[in-house]
């Protein structure tokens, strides 16, 4: 699947799933914001894969403000969310 320039949203980016799942949309093109709650982890992951097309955003997702926070930083960031 290429997903060039697509905007995707990854929760749990720090590790595990959500740094294989950020990685791999990376890989295919796409303009990844990564996001999770511990943000010296997520700091170090994102600049692991170490791109312009990726930005890191601090994130507690029980929180809706929060949340709604990291919507409007992707939008200004990169754009629309596609994925």
């Amino acid at each position: 699947m290429i997903l060039s320039n697509e905007v995707c949203v990854v929760t749990g980016a720090a590790g595990g799933i959500g740094l294989a799942l950020s990685v791999a949309l990376h890989v295919t093109g796409a303009r990844v914001v990564m996001s999770d709650v511990d943000h010296d982890a997520l700091v170090a992951s994102a600049s692991s894969v170490g791109s312009s097309r990726v930005h890191a955003v601090r994130v507690d997702v029980t929180s809706p403000d929060v949340v709604a926070r990291l919507a409007s930083e992707t939008a200004k960031t990169f754009g629309p969310v596609s994925v």
